[in-house]
């Protein structure tokens, strides 16, 4: 469908557009009195979140490629229908194949409380027909107001059970990654799989978490409430950014550091420094089975103080 059919069908007078965005992919943009965002179809993937004359909730790299077959660098990408390596160690795509394609917008809506409603979906295709033998409708409702949420449903349309594993792969901003504390993670165990370690290690997390070098991390039975603090010193010194979820029990923490941000492509050398990845998740042994006809749905809820 094409941009001016997509405007004719969805558009909605000074509230949301569809634009020809980089590398000519398709963009929702969305201006409302509460807050403005911006989402890929490509990748189904929001790449912007931000409340009047306010920053970007979310990191964005300069150098993001925007191609096909390639992961938009930045934003929330969607890791489905598997997190991390590919289970079945067959040499398939990291993360899946959610983020490398195409979704359709389906349905947008100004609700009565001035936010605003859109709908993505992807059903099979030709990438994931390759990948994962499966037939499926994913489903992502995102809702942008005074707080972004995010909720995805898995409905199987398979004759046959299958398993997922997923992840809202959230890159929250920050003006410098020496200033954060997260808190809500305290006392709970964690796989660490930073590369820098040999092999993955369960560990116990002590205090509040102050990442200064490589962190990769699934936090076991992850609480529903995890909180950034001191995203931006310059704006407030008490900035914050509340992450609420639902149906998740792994929540995965990441940050590159200097030496594998140095070796990305679409990574500046430095930018290791103004994000992180929180993650709302089913990763690890949080393994979700669908029986055919059956529904999981993952949310995320992000609320922003500054």
């Amino acid at each position: 469908m094409t941009i001016d059919n997509l405007n004719q069908r969805f558009a909605i007078e000074n509230h949301l557009q569809i634009i020809e965005g980089e590398g000519g992919f398709a963009f929702i943009k969305i201006h409302n009195a509460k807050a403005d965002a911006l989402i890929s179809l490509y990748g189904g993937q929001i790449l912007s979140y931000r409340k009047p004359q306010q920053p970007n909730v979310f990191f964005l790299s300069d150098k993001a490629y925007y191609q096909n077959g390639k992961a938009i660098k930045g934003g929330v990408p969607i890791c489905w229908p598997w997190f991390g390596n590919d289970p079945q160690n067959k040499g398939r795509p990291a993360h899946g194949f959610a983020r490398n394609s195409v979704w359709q917008l389906v349905a947008a809506e100004q609700l009565a409380n001035g936010d605003t409603l859109v709908e993505l979906q992807l059903s099979p295709n030709e990438l994931s027909a390759s990948l994962w033998p499966h037939d499926f409708l994913l489903s992502l409702k995102v809702t942008v107001g005074d707080e972004l949420t995010l909720q995805l449903t898995t409905h199987n349309k398979d004759q046959q059970a299958f398993e997922i594993t997923q992840a809202l792969h959230s890159y929250f901003a920050l003006e410098s990654i020496d200033a954060l504390r997260i808190s809500g993670l305290q006392n709970l165990s964690y796989l660490d799989k930073a590369k820098s370690n040999t092999g993955v290690e369960q560990k116990t997390q002590q205090a509040e978490i102050h990442i200064d070098g490589e962190v990769d991390r699934i936090y076991l039975q992850a609480p529903e409430q995890i909180t950034l603090k001191h995203i931006a010193p310059s704006l407030t010194p008490d900035a914050a950014i509340t992450l609420h979820s639902k149906n998740s029990a792994t929540a995965v923490v990441w940050n590159p550091w200097q030496q594998l941000c140095a070796q990305s492509a679409d990574l500046n050398d430095s930018d290791y420094q103004r994000f992180v990845c929180v993650e709302t998740a089913n990763a690890a042994s949080d393994v979700i089975r669908l029986s055919p006809g059956e529904s999981f749905v993952l949310q995320a809820r992000i609320a922003l103080k500054l």
